[in-house]
Formats: C-alpha cells, sequence, structure tokens
C-alpha cells in the first residue's frame, strides 16, 4: 500500500467497542497497519487494559475483531502527525466555490443534492437554496418541513445548525432565474459573508480581551495580580493587540461600503478583514484560556461563549487559509498588482 491511500477500518457487525484514531500515521498507511509505528504503545495498552487477553501487534490486527473490538480513523488521509491535517482540511477547503457547496440538478421541480449546512433552521419556515444551471444562477424555494432535519443539531458553538443535509428529489415551492451568472453571485455573496463574520469576530475578538485583561487584573496568586507576571503581560499585550488590529481593518472595510444602497466591496479590505479575524480568532482564543484556566471553560463563566464562537466562525466559511490564499492571488495578477507595484516587474 502507498503512504497516500486511506487505511482500511477493521470492522465489523456486532461490536461491543471501536478504537478511533485521529487519523493514520506515514508508516501505518505504508504497511497497511494501524499503530505501526513502534514508539506507539497502543497494542501493548490494549493487552495491559484487559480489553484482549493475548498480546497483539500490527500485523495482526484482524484478531481484534474475535474479541469484540474493531479500529478506524476520523480522517483517512496519512500525515506524519496529527497536528499536520488540519493544513490539509484547509487546503480542500480553499478549493471549494465560496459559499456554495451543492451540487443538484432539477427537474418536474424537485431538487437533488447536498447543502453543506442549515443554520438557525427552527427560526424559518422556508429554505432558499442556490441552483446552478448552464453557469446561471436559479433561486429555488423549499420547505424545511420537507426536509425531516434533526430538532437538536448544533455546532461547536451551541448554534443551531444542520450539516451535511441531503436533498433527494425535495419539491420545490418556486424556481425562478436571478438573471446573474452564478460564479459571479457566488463571488459576490461569499465577499458579504466574509465581511459580516469579520464584524461579529472582531466584537467576539473585543469582548475576549476585555475578559482575559479585567481577569488578571483581580486574579491574585503568590501575593498579586496575575496580570504583573511577565508571561501573562505578554498574553495579555497580542490579545489586546490582534483584537485591535482586527477592528481597525474592519472598519476600514465597512467605511468603504459608503452609503450605497448595493454598495462594491473592496475585495483587498475584505479579504484582509477576514484573513486577519481567522488567524487571531486562534490565537486570541488560545491566549484567553491560558490566562484564564479552568475558569474560562466552565459554563458558569462567559469566556467561553466568545471563543467556542471564534473558533466556529473561523471555520465557517472557508478559514483564514482560504481568504489568504485568494488575497494573495489577488496581489500577484489581481487588480491590485501589488508584486508589480513593488517589484517593477511587468
Amino acid at each position: 500500500m502507498e503512504a497516500s491511500q486511506a487505511l482500511p477500518d477493521v470492522l465489523a457487525p456486532g461490536l461491543r467497542v471501536v478504537m478511533v484514531g485521529i487519523n493514520p500515521g506515514m508508516q501505518s498507511a505504508a504497511a497497511g497497519q494501524h499503530f505501526a509505528n513502534p514508539r506507539n504503545d497502543f497494542w501493548r495498552l490494549l493487552h495491559d487494559s484487559g480489553l484482549v487477553p493475548v498480546a497483539l501487534g500490527p500485523a495482526e490486527q484482524r484478531r481484534i475483531l474475535d474479541y469484540g473490538i474493531g479500529i478506524t480513523n476520523a480522517a483517512d488521509r496519512p500525515t506524519p502527525g496529527s497536528g499536520d491535517l488540519r493544513v490539509t482540511i484547509n487546503k480542500k477547503a480553499a478549493a471549494q466555490d465560496a459559499g456554495f457547496v451543492f451540487q443538484t440538478g432539477w427537474s418536474s421541480r424537485a431538487l437533488f443534492g447536498t447543502l453543506e449546512s442549515i443554520a438557525w433552521p427552527g427560526s424559518a419556515t422556508t429554505l432558499v437554496v442556490p441552483v446552478r444551471q448552464d453557469d446561471q444562477l436559479l433561486v429555488a424555494t423549499v420547505a424545511l418541513d420537507a426536509l425531516e432535519l434533526p430538532p437538536d443539531a448544533a455546532n461547536t458553538a451551541g448554534e443551531p445548525v444542520t450539516r451535511g443535509v441531503r436533498l433527494d428529489g425535495v419539491p420545490v415551492a418556486e424556481l425562478a432565474p436571478a438573471n446573474l451568472a452564478y460564479q459571479a453571485a457566488a463571488d459576490t455573496l461569499s465577499m458579504r459573508s466574509a465581511l459580516a463574520r469579520s464584524v461579529a469576530m472582531a466584537a467576539a475578538l473585543q469582548r475576549t480581551a476585555e475578559l482575559t485583561i479585567d481577569y488578571a487584573g483581580r486574579r491574585v496568586q503568590f501575593g498579586q495580580p496575575i496580570a504583573r507576571f511577565q508571561a501573562v503581560q505578554t498574553h495579555l499585550a497580542r490579545l489586546a493587540s490582534e483584537a485591535q488590529r482586527v477592528a481597525v481593518v474592519v472598519d476600514a472595510a465597512q467605511a468603504a461600503l459608503g452609503e450605497q444602497d448595493d454598495p462594491q466591496l473592496d475585495p483587498a479590505l475584505t479579504g484582509a478583514a477576514r484573513t486577519l479575524a481567522g488567524e487571531a480568532a486562534i490565537v486570541c482564543a488560545r491566549a484567553a484560556h491560558q490566562v484564564h484556566g479552568a475558569i474560562g471553560v466552565t459554563m458558569e463563566y462567559p469566556l467561553q461563549r466568545f471563543t467556542r464562537r471564534l473558533w466556529e466562525w473561523e471555520a465557517g466559511d472557508g478559514t483564514a487559509m482560504r481568504w489568504a490564499r485568494r488575497l494573495g492571488a489577488d496581489a500577484l495578477s489581481g487588480p491590485m498588482r501589488t508584486w508589480q507595484l513593488i517589484t517593477g516587474i511587468r
């Protein structure tokens, strides 16, 4: 088996336990055996735990089924370490159409395909679906009751979101042409979504910084507030500077909209705002929780309400990496022509 191929599951009906790894390592993928790296203690600990009465190894992985145990992975792609998996996921996200992951065909006023997600389904009765036909945008409406969505679905922030919604012949209530090119509409809606998301993230970042600075000033350790310790001061300075940097760019992007009813978004400012907001969401949420310690994750304390949303919003519409790539492409060869301006190369 090549290291780039997925590692087959070791599964069977009626198992009592399924061991779920994050993703295969390169050595396991090359050997075609789970937990094949000699430094991995999985097989030894499995025997020590008493789950299996005999000591097994990677080459005997199929024997684990005899004891009602299976093995699978949360992600198929082999990487040198689980920390490398996020890069792979982000690259996949960057290849998706902005704002739309929807593949459909339509006939007899029925839709077929997959919607990436539906947010706040309990607050609406009708779903508006973009449909692509001959590179033109059609707008379809569907009754939410026809989708039979699970009632309690939510994302990591606790917001009601249903993911991966299949449309298998769902009846269409209305279907009308928008008189717009599909890709142009997708790009416009994607930028508007990115700017709206950036505004929300900027506000959450500001509040996260405020909560953390206030807590560090009140929390006393070794006879003095922890805000006096140099390591904590480093976190606080990073939090405040990142939140302010995002706020400045987001304010500039909003100001560029002017007072028009249908304003044209500045691609550079919008991309910069979304990129900086996404990067700051990860950095600031991590720093805030390091300063707060255990209290930061409790339901009674408000910090987690903001940090969970920052993490979810950063991953929700393509990630900062996708927007950074788009911004870089525009700088190199797009309308900005930044690279040509800097280097003089035409």
